[in-house]
């Protein structure tokens, strides 16, 4: 669904960047970009909060949406997907938007050289999947 949605929020239409990408730049920028694996405030760049990638059910899950369904699945930012919760469009009177950008690819191109930048460290079981699809998609570069 990222790739399909451009990696752009189809509720505000901000760019949002895959989290694993961000994750890899904390490593190579501690200092300047840190991360907090429980994301504690005072401890995290505000990025990782306003720019990560998440998916979002149109029709909630606590409505009734189907948790898998491709066609309930959209990219939203952190922050919408926090305030629409378990609320319809209809109910926050909130368009569905096109992307806007359709080069935009949440800086997954960078994820396989921020890898090999940071020393190649271990990676989660996570992690790799991510780099795998980057890989597969061509966004790496690969």
């Amino acid at each position: 669904m990222y790739a399909r949605d451009c990696y752009q929020c189809r509720y505000c239409g901000e760019k949002t960047i895959l989290t694993y990408v961000m994750r890899l730049l904390a490593r190579l920028f501690p200092d300047e970009f840190p991360y907090q694996s429980n994301w504690k405030a005072d401890q995290t760049h505000p990025a990782f909060v306003s720019r990560s990638t998440t998916l979002d059910h149109l029709v909630p899950i606590a409505g009734g949406g189907d948790p898998l369904a491709e066609s309930n699945l959209v990219t939203a930012c952190w922050g919408c997907n926090r305030r629409k919760g378990d609320l319809t469009l209809d109910e926050l009177g909130w368009d569905l938007l096109d992307p806007a950008e359709p080069a935009w690819r949440g800086l997954t191109e960078l994820f396989e050289p921020a890898w090999e930048a940071a020393g190649r460290p271990r990676l989660t079981s996570d992690e790799m999947t991510w780099m795998r699809a980057t890989r597969a998609s061509g966004a790496s570069g690969g």
